[in-house]
């Protein structure tokens, strides 16, 4: 597990490291942060392919992604 402490920095750094990481395959990765916009931005990052959970304690949101897995056997519907 990746994980990126963000706390110093200002909203949109978090969620440009965040992504990044993502984007470079990172299946589960935890992000500290300090600002509720970042939390929320993070949030909308996670999209379809990842779950997200949110915790606070002392003024630190921690932000977890984890990737979801892919449904095997869809109905291709023809």
């Amino acid at each position: 597990m990746q994980t990126i402490d963000a706390r110093a920095m200002s909203y949109p750094m978090p969620v440009m490291m965040a992504s990044k990481a993502l984007i470079q395959g990172c299946t589960e990765l935890t992000v500290f942060v300090s600002d509720i916009l970042s939390v929320e931005s993070l949030t909308q990052l996670a999209g379809e392919a990842f779950s997200v959970e949110v915790a606070q304690k002392d003024g630190t949101f921690a932000v977890v992604f984890k990737a979801k897995a892919q449904e095997s056997g869809q109905a291709d519907g023809e």
